[in-house]
C-alpha cells in the first residue's frame, strides 16, 4: 500500500499565502494603473488650459480661485498614490497574521505566545522558519504600533524599507509613513511567511 504524504494544514496554509499573493498582485496592478491615469489626466488638463482650452473651476468675488479642475485632478492623483502605498502595508500585516493563526493549528501554543515561541514551536514540528520572518514581525509591529522599538529594529535589519529616511511628526518618528514597500518587498514578506511552515507534502516530525 502506498505511503500517502499529505499535510492538510500545510495545504491550507500555503493556499492562503498564494491567495494573498494573487489578490495583492491584482490590486496593486489596478492601483498602479489608477496612479498613472490620474497623473496623465493632470498633465493633459494643464496642457489643454495652457493651449487655450476651457478653464474649469470657480472663483470668489475677488477673483481668487476657490477650486479648479487641475487641483481636483491633483488630489485624485495624490489619493491614488496614497492608496497604492497603503496596499502593500495592509497585505504585509495580513500575511504575518495568517502565519500567526496557522501556527496555533500545527503547534500547541498559548494564545498570547510571543513570536519567538511560535517560531520555536514551528521548528519543533520539523517545519522551516525563514530567516527574514523576524524582520517581517518587526515590519508589522512598526506599522501597527508605530513604536521606535520595532521601527529601529526594522531600520537596522531591513533598511531598504525606510528608503526616504524617517518622517517626523514633531519629535516623534511616524513609522507608518516612513516605511515604503515596493511590490518586490511585499513579495519578500509573502515568501518569508510561505517559507515558515509546512507544505502539503511535509509531514510533522512527530507523525
Amino acid at each position: 500500500m502506498a505511503n500517502i504524504r499529505f499535510n492538510l494544514l500545510g495545504y491550507r496554509f500555503q493556499q492562503g499565502v498564494e491567495l494573498l499573493r494573487t489578490s495583492f498582485d491584482t490590486s496593486s496592478e489596478a492601483l498602479n494603473n489608477a496612479v498613472i491615469a490620474a497623473h496623465n489626466a493632470e498633465i493633459a488638463d494643464e496642457a489643454a488650459v495652457d493651449a487655450g482650452g476651457e478653464w474649469i473651476g470657480e472663483r470668489d468675488s475677488d477673483g481668487q480661485v476657490i477650486w479648479d479642475q487641475h487641483q481636483v485632478l491633483g488630489l485624485r492623483s495624490e489619493a491614488s498614490r496614497i492608496a497604492a502605498g497603503a496596499l502593500g502595508k495592509a497585505y504585509a500585516i495580513a500575511a504575518y497574521h495568517h502565519w500567526e493563526r496557522h501556527v496555533h493549528l500545527w503547534a500547541d501554543c498559548d494564545a498570547r505566545a510571543t513570536h519567538e515561541r511560535l517560531a520555536a514551536a514551528t521548528l519543533a514540528r520539523g517545519y522551516p522558519v525563514a530567516a527574514r520572518l523576524g524582520d517581517v514581525r518587526n515590519l508589522v509591529n512598526a506599522l501597527k504600533h508605530g513604536s521606535d522599538r520595532w521601527g529601529e529594529r526594522l531600520e537596522a535589519n531591513w533598511p531598504e524599507l525606510v528608503r526616504q529616511g524617517r518622517v517626523h511628526v514633531g519629535r516623534r518618528t511616524d513609522w507608518y509613513e516612513s516605511i515604503e514597500l515596493t511590490d518586490s518587498d511585499v513579495h519578500a514578506v509573502l515568501d518569508a511567511v510561505s517559507g515558515s511552515g509546512p507544505t502539503a507534502d511535509m509531514l510533522p516530525s512527530s507523525a
